[in-house]
């Protein structure tokens, strides 16, 4: 549970994202990247990744740009699939996402209007606006920092970051150009990832934890992507979050 709300759909995928027995806490990055501007994205953008953190514990996530109108607001808007799987292929996706983004905005409360959800195999189902809000709330709060050794959140003095040159990375995905970036906390590397403007739409080719050998890679990327979640039925119920005190009869 992530501020007081059930089901923090976004917050699940940054705190504690599960595909089988895969438990990634360098996703916050990734996440972190989505809630910025899509401004070069284009309708057909996908990219795929390989989460890695041990010979049986990985998984598959893919994100893609499958189609684009105007918001409720007016507002020139994307429309964004992310789907999570244990298999590569993703044909029996655990979870997908489907949402309408406004452009310039990326993925905030102020910029999505639309939330479709799908859970395994169960139909598609839409998150009520009024608490689409709510439902996006844990992406930001579930990220955390290196500890102290007084097990303290560590300072901004204590953590500096670091970039290197351009280089070309080779990845699942083939080899590309791509820049490091690496996070530093006192004289421990804790995160390295590789920015590359050929990878599109989070243009993250690679994400590093060296100290728990765990890492997240592009495993492909094109321009062709087709929308993969479907609109509920317009008699399926929406999803609306209830407080837990309130669903538990307190105030």
């Amino acid at each position: 549970m992530v501020s007081g709300f059930a089901i923090p759909l976004l917050g699940l995928l940054a705190a504690s994202n599960r595909i089988g027995e895969t438990r990634a806490p360098f996703l916050p990055l990734a996440v972190e990247r989505l809630e910025q501007p899509l401004d070069d994205a284009r309708v057909g953008d996908w990219v795929a990744y390989r989460i890695d953190a041990g010979p049986t514990r990985q998984g598959h996530w893919r994100v893609a740009v499958v189609g684009e109108e105007q918001d409720a607001r007016g507002r020139p808007a994307f429309w964004l699939e992310i789907e999570f799987g244990s298999h590569a292929s993703l044909s029996a996706p655990l979870l997908q996402f489907r949402m309408l983004v406004a452009k310039g905005t990326g993925i905030s409360s102020d910029g999505v209007s639309r939330l479709i959800v799908v859970f395994g195999h169960d139909r598609a189902q839409e998150v009520d606006p009024s608490a689409i809000g709510r439902v996006l709330l844990g992406a930001r709060a579930a990220e955390t920092t290196p500890e102290g050794q007084n097990g303290h959140s560590a300072s901004q003095g204590e953590l500096s970051v670091r970039h290197g040159k351009e280089l070309r990375l080779l990845t699942s995905a083939g080899t590309v150009s791509a820049t490091p970036v690496e996070l530093w906390y006192q004289r421990t590397l804790v995160q390295r990832f590789w920015i590359s403007a050929e990878v599109p739409v989070l243009h993250l080719a690679r994400i590093e934890l060296p100290a728990a050998a765990h890492s997240m890679e592009a495993s492909g990327y094109g321009h062709d992507a087709k929308a993969r979640v479907g609109e509920p039925g317009s008699a399926t119920p929406k999803i609306r979050l209830e407080r837990q005190a309130d669903a538990a009869g307190g105030f």
